[in-house]
């Protein structure tokens, strides 16, 4: 697709989906949802909250056209390097638990895949942004953070000011929130869509997988994890977000099975979910001249296993202490399933000495 192709697209699906939410969520609270396409050069998305009465939620959802187009192009290069190295038996051999590789080709031509990751990515971002908003992170970061803005953005605008301690601590912490809203959004989105097709349902599982993985890799200029002992600037690691991440698809994938059948196992959620964010990896590391290696799946290994990071994650852990109950009391959207939440094997790993 051309540029103006993909901008055309990416204005229908996200037009849609406000206009949606402003007949539904803001109706229901007087309020209104505007959505912005900006055209500065930067990879970029952004949430600004100008309300006056808590009560009438005045919202905006910015998003940024060069991110539109470096999220595209980035997922089409995904996509051709899927097709010509990832389909090669030899990768299987860095995978050899891993069962149940969804058939991509089988059902969908390169384009196809393309179109069906960029929309799921796109998608998320967009509910990352509203999740910001419905959660009223700017205000925990004023109160928490000491960190006075109106408007969240997804880059580092201010390079020159790098978030350390407690503001980086509290900006990380609701990116996660952030990041856990638009998930359970975007699963909600495609099981209400394959529900009837279980075969369908699994592929699009694995696109939104991949196309999630290059969007954190993009956020986070396509670098390599660096073990930090204390959160630093705005955002996680991507390696570090993903780690948060696919947690949370399998607890919601298994809720979904209640009602669904979806007949997928938490086996198969693991392996499905764990081989598309292997196989981002990969790309990642070929785009940086990195050939494969045997320890490359050790880097996407739980967090319960990442000893390294394991004072990040404490601070990530006493920052979510201090902000849930109050979130979860001044949210204006409180569903449980958009919920950031902190697992008793977790807790334990961190109280562990």
């Amino acid at each position: 697709m051309t540029n103006l192709e993909i901008y055309e697209q990416a204005t229908n699906v996200l037009t849609m989906i406000t206009a949606d939410l402003n007949d539904s969520i803001y109706q229901n609270m007087n309020g209104k949802l505007t959505l912005l396409f900006g055209t500065d050069e930067v990879v970029n998305a952004w949430a600004r909250d100008d309300s006056i009465d808590v009560n009438r939620p005045q919202h905006t959802i910015g998003i940024n056209y060069k991110l539109v187009e470096v999220l595209y192009r980035d997922i089409e290069s995904f996509c051709n390097f899927y097709s010509q190295h990832l389909t090669d038996k030899r990768i299987d051999a860095l995978l050899p638990n891993y069962t149940n590789e969804p058939l991509l080709f089988e059902y969908f031509s390169i384009e196809q895949n393309c179109f069906n990751m960029f929309v799921g990515a796109l998608t998320f971002v967009f509910f990352h942004e509203l999740g910001h908003l419905l959660q009223r992170h700017s205000c925990l970061r004023e109160r928490f953070g000491n960190n006075i803005t109106s408007t969240i953005n997804e880059c580092n605008i201010d390079r020159e000011n790098k978030l350390v301690g407690k503001q980086a601590a509290i900006s990380h912490i609701t990116e996660l929130y952030a990041d856990s809203y638009g998930i359970s959004s975007c699963l909600s989105e495609i099981v209400r869509h394959f529900k009837d097709d279980k075969k369908e349902l699994k592929v699009a599982l694995y696109q939104f997988v991949c196309g999630l993985s290059c969007t954190f890799y993009i956020f986070s200029d396509g670098k390599s994890h660096q073990v930090t002992h204390e959160p630093v600037g705005s955002h996680p690691n991507a390696l570090i977000r993903l780690e948060f991440a696919l947690p949370k698809i399998y607890e919601l994938m298994d809720l979904v099975d209640e009602v669904v059948k979806h007949e997928m196992t938490r086996e198969d959620l693991v392996h499905i979910c764990g081989r598309a964010s292997f196989y981002s990896l990969i790309f990642q590391d070929a785009k940086r001249k990195v050939g494969l290696r045997n320890d490359q799946a050790e880097q996407i290994k739980g967090l319960i296993n990442r000893k390294e990071d394991k004072p990040y994650l404490n601070s990530i852990f006493s920052a979510w202490e201090e902000i849930s109950e109050p979130l979860r009391i001044g949210a204006l959207d409180t569903s449980l399933l958009h919920e950031f939440s902190i697992s008793d094997a977790f807790r334990d790993y961190l109280h562990a000495t």
